[in-house]
């Protein structure tokens, strides 16, 4: 979707949900944050530059909250620095969310843009919805995506069903809402205070709705156990399985006009999976964060990338500022990183 159009679009949602607050008895929250973030790394990489990676940028927003519905819209601001040259400001989230009781049952429809963020560690995972293979400082942040998404809590389970669309820039049938989508279902299980427990899978269903496709099936479990307010040992696994088609390839003139790009290799599968260890600092730290992580064959993924990759994260919260450091490795483990991210709430 074309910048020009989502900022269109949510303006007018934005219109749409306020009026809907306007008249319902609810409570509007304006939130908002301006953050900073810097990496550089500390091997050489022939990089000229100071740091090898830095910005500015400020979110705003406003969330409507009732008992039968929620929405959030949040806008994100870039400086001609650090967009090209160009100022720009662009909706990042914006959903409604309708919600019923019935009994011991709870339903919600949400609709919209936003962010499935499935990680519940630092630097790795969200093997579901991110592609995998590379790595960074603060790397798998959530993953955007417009959608349709019916929820359902009974008892111990919330589970969550989503009809999606997807967009590739190298895709031209991506270009079209809903000519590639997906499938996705996620169920949260609450089975005791100290167990963290969610099992998803997603499928590209809609792609081959229209032109030939290969599926792309993933499948994921996280899960944390924490012993102590600030001791817990957490993780993630994914399974990731890429069909084959003869069919599906690039047009003569290299594009993929006439077939669906995949979404990995053909005929591939991976099994990533990482574990983290939080670990108490007796207060001096709010979060003191180790992980590991692996993933067999990465360099068929990322050229010149090791299996194994590493980072030792920390987190001081002081009253509005949130600081985020992290050591990590970045293509190879003997290539060490330095990532720091400063986050101040209004």
């Amino acid at each position: 979707m074309k910048r020009s159009h989502k900022l269109t679009t949510a303006i007018l949602l934005g219109f749409g949900l306020l009026s809907v607050a306007n008249a319902a008895d609810g409570e509007i929250k304006i939130n908002g944050s301006i953050q900073t973030q810097g990496s550089k790394a500390l091997y050489e990489n022939d990089s000229e530059n100071d740091l090898d990676g830095f910005w500015i940028r400020g979110n705003l927003g406003v969330k409507y909250t009732a008992d039968d519905f929620e929405a959030t819209i949040n806008f994100r601001m870039w400086s001609t620095a650090f967009n090209s040259g160009t100022e720009i400001i662009t909706p990042q989230l914006y959903f409604g969310n309708y919600k019923w009781a019935l009994e011991q049952n709870k339903f919600n429809l949400k609709f919209g843009h936003w962010e499935t963020d499935w990680s519940v560690g630092g630097n790795f995972g969200t093997y579901l919805d991110k592609k995998i293979g590379t790595h960074a400082f603060m790397g798998r942040a959530g993953a955007g995506q417009d959608g349709v998404e019916l929820g359902w809590n009974f008892g111990p389970s919330t589970l969550n069903a989503m009809v999606a669309t997807t967009y590739d820039p190298d895709d031209p049938n991506s270009k079209t809402p809903f000519n590639r989508g997906y499938l996705r279902l996620e169920d949260n299980l609450k089975l005791g205070k100290p167990v963290e427990l969610t099992l998803a899978y997603r499928v590209n269903a809609l792609d081959p709705m229209l032109k030939p496709a290969v599926i792309t099936h993933r499948a994921g479990l996280k899960a944390a156990y924490t012993v102590l307010p600030s001791l817990k040992l957490y993780g993630e696994l994914g399974y990731i399985n890429t069909g084959k088609d003869d069919e599906v390839k690039k047009d003569a003139d290299g594009t993929w006009t006439s077939s669906v790009k995949p979404e990995y290799a053909q005929d591939t599968y991976y099994l990533p999976f990482y574990i983290g260890l939080e670990v108490p600092t007796a207060g001096i730290l709010s979060n003191l964060m180790f992980e590991v992580e692996y993933i067999k064959d990465r360099e068929e993924l990322v050229a010149g990338s090791d299996e194994l990759a590493w980072s030792v994260a920390a987190v001081k919260k002081l009253g509005r500022t949130k600081i985020q450091l992290s050591l990590f490795s970045e293509k190879e483990i003997s290539d060490p990183a330095l990532g720091l991210r400063v986050t101040t709430s209004l």
